[in-house]
């Protein structure tokens, strides 16, 4: 899933030297899984949330990374299902217990074989 978009792309802030790696088939891929195991979405609908939202976007800059990663997948599922400050309107802000936890599952489950 999200094949066509890339992993491990590194950005330099160029003032600062920061650097920022991001995995944006990674990131999706979290998203989707949110969608459809919290929130119980159908994995079409939770796909075409996602294509259709800033995070399917060519990632080109360290800027863009950041403003993506600043939140969490959770999060940002959340912002794609429920609008903009979804909290005040009686969603849960907080991550669920066993997320940590789920989203590890769901990294190794997307992992590339390595090629070595």
């Amino acid at each position: 899933m999200f094949a066509e978009k890339p992993t491990a792309q590194t950005f330099i802030e160029e003032q600062s030297n920061a650097q920022l790696t991001f995995n944006q088939r990674e990131f999706l891929s979290v998203t989707f899984e949110v969608l459809v195991h919290y929130l119980r979405y159908h994995a079409d609908y939770a796909q075409e949330l996602i294509a259709s939202s800033i995070l399917y976007g060519k990632v080109n800059d360290y800027f863009s990374a950041k403003t993506i990663v600043y939140y969490s997948e959770y999060h940002w599922a959340m912002l794609l299902a429920h609008g903009h400050k979804y909290w005040q309107e009686g969603f849960n802000i907080e991550e669920p217990e066993d997320y940590q936890y789920f989203k590890e599952q769901i990294r190794q489950k997307y992992q590339q074989p390595s090629l070595a």
